[in-house]
């Protein structure tokens, strides 16, 4: 008897916590920078020897650019 009530309380919990979520979190991610640049030695390009020292922010900046947009979930995970 305990164990039908257990499973209901929790599948309300998981929809009031999804709900929650949803509704009050924004759609850009929080990417954290420490307020002294971490420099990183990173080869110019794929076929090049030649090393340039970039700080993080910048290579992420630069390299991964979807980092810094909005996440829109594919159609079928958003319903």
């Amino acid at each position: 008897m305990d164990a039908p009530i257990s499973l209901l309380s929790l599948a309300v919990m998981g929809a009031v916590l999804s709900f929650a979520t949803k509704s009050y979190s924004s759609d850009f991610p929080t990417v954290h920078f420490g307020p002294t640049p971490a420099l990183l030695p990173v080869k110019k390009g794929k076929d090049q020897d030649e090393i340039e020292h970039v700080s993080i922010k910048t290579l992420l900046e630069t390299r991964c650019p979807t980092l810094f947009t909005p996440f829109k979930p594919l159609w079928w995970l958003s319903k």
